[in-house]
């Protein structure tokens, strides 16, 4: 018992070292391990930013990653996601909601195609743009800063 405790005082300060060390540098939570970028742009439609309080919704056309940023003044927007390094580097599928509303899309992307908006729904631009599915709004974002600027097409009455 006594070499037990002995041993435990020597090495003890060493093991904490070594988890402590070795938790440093696994994966990022979602698990990626490639390049990141932050993204940034602005909305317009037909040219005329759109109004603030919506929302832009990323979503990854592979794998899970997700994120999102409110639209403000001038169409501006900047993605937030969980990791504090940005976002995968990889392709997206954008999708936005209204000011208050919320998005018909389903948040799994696998149900991307399965979901689609609701033609009642009316806002600050055409109902195509609420569901991955339909927008046809595609980004790839690079490692670094990106600008994603999206110029929406009006509905034809």
């Amino acid at each position: 018992m006594r070499c037990f405790a002995s041993c435990m005082s020597i090495l003890g300060p060493s093991i904490a070292l070594m988890i402590f060390v070795g938790g440093c540098g696994g994966k990022p939570e979602d698990g990626f391990t490639g390049e990141r970028g932050q993204v940034s742009g602005k909305i317009t439609l037909g040219g005329q930013p759109v109004q603030p309080g919506g929302a832009v919704v990323f979503m990854s056309s592979k794998g899970s990653y997700l994120a999102s940023g409110v639209i403000a003044e001038g169409g501006k927007y900047s993605l937030r996601y969980r990791v504090k390094s940005g976002l995968p580097a990889v392709e997206y599928l954008v999708q936005l909601s209204p000011p208050g509303g919320t998005s018909t899309q389903a948040a799994d992307p696998k149900m991307a195609t399965a979901v689609t908006p609701s033609l009642d729904q009316s806002g600050p631009f055409p109902v195509a743009y609420l569901s991955t599915a339909t927008s046809k709004l595609k980004f790839t974002v690079k490692a670094g800063p990106n600008t994603a600027d999206f110029d929406l097409i009006a509905e034809k009455k």
